[in-house]
């Protein structure tokens, strides 16, 4: 379970996909208004769609990121972000929405997508001399372009464009056999091993400042008289804290401080809650 002290969000919470996008343009937006934002483009295709030839792209190539080299005189590296249209100027003939995944919201209302370029060394080397940077291996990067950072916040980047550029596909449509210990189950035509799923989870209590009191939430399938504290699945690269923090700004539009770690459980119904 996670303790939490909330503060009162700087803007109330806002459920309008056209009042973000307006606000986007006079300022930047808090905490709350990207999750909100970034929530109401996970859960429409169409507003996907429009936000996409305006967002900003992180390419991969065989799961490896762009970093951009250093200018004369400097070390630091960073992430090499390029605009999805002129990204797709130079794959014409790709269709590179299928291959995008929505990672974030910028402060500015930008989306973020990673998206994983096809083909192997030679188109690499392409897009590098097109794009201006290089392909490294994602933990390679962790230390190119994290200098300073504490670890976990890098981790969790790169965790993130990592795992949504991987895919998974079906190579025999086959009855799975169970391992004689029960723990995995083998396909018996390419030996692929495949393992139970897990589903972490994570839950919060919400208090003031002074402890005193408690924020709880009730959802529509709950019995009369039911509340329950605020709880969501981790998303790939998400740290339990920043899950805590996404899942009440969804829920509940409050932007938390002092989120901290108290300890794990094991549920009937998810690997770790």
């Amino acid at each position: 379970m996670i303790s939490c002290k909330a503060l009162l969000p700087a803007y109330g919470i806002i459920s309008s996909f056209q009042v973000l996008l307006r606000h986007r343009s006079m300022s930047t937006l808090s905490y709350v208004q990207r999750i909100k934002l970034l929530q109401a483009l996970k859960e429409d295709d169409d507003k996907i769609v429009k936000v996409r030839e305006s967002g900003r792209v992180l390419p991969f190539v065989a799961k490896k990121p762009l970093i951009s080299m250093p200018e004369m005189g400097q070390t630091a590296q960073t992430l090499r972000w390029i605009s999805f249209s002129d990204l797709q100027r130079l794959y014409p003939s790709e269709d590179l929405a299928s291959r995008s995944i929505l990672l974030n919201v910028a402060d500015t209302g930008q989306a973020c997508f990673t998206a994983d370029l096809p083909g192997g060394a030679g188109v690499a080397a392409a897009a590098q001399a097109a794009l201006g940077g290089k392909f490294v291996d994602p933990r390679a990067a962790l230390f190119l372009c994290c200098p300073g950072r504490r670890p976990a916040q890098c981790r969790t980047r790169f965790r993130c464009c990592t795992g949504a550029t991987r895919s998974t596909s079906v190579r025999a449509v086959e009855p799975l056999r169970s391992r004689p210990a029960g723990h995995a189950k083998n396909c018996p035509s390419c030996e692929t091993v495949q393992y139970p799923m897990t589903s972490p989870v994570g839950i919060t209590m919400i208090t003031d400042a002074a402890q005193t009191r408690a924020l709880l939430v009730r959802q529509g399938r709950h019995p009369p008289g039911m509340y329950s504290c605020v709880a969501g699945f981790l998303e790939p690269g998400e740290t339990i804290e920043s899950c805590i923090r996404r899942e009440v700004a969804e829920e509940v539009g409050i932007d938390l401080d002092e989120v901290g770690y108290m300890g794990l459980s094991t549920g009937p119904s998810t690997a770790v809650s």
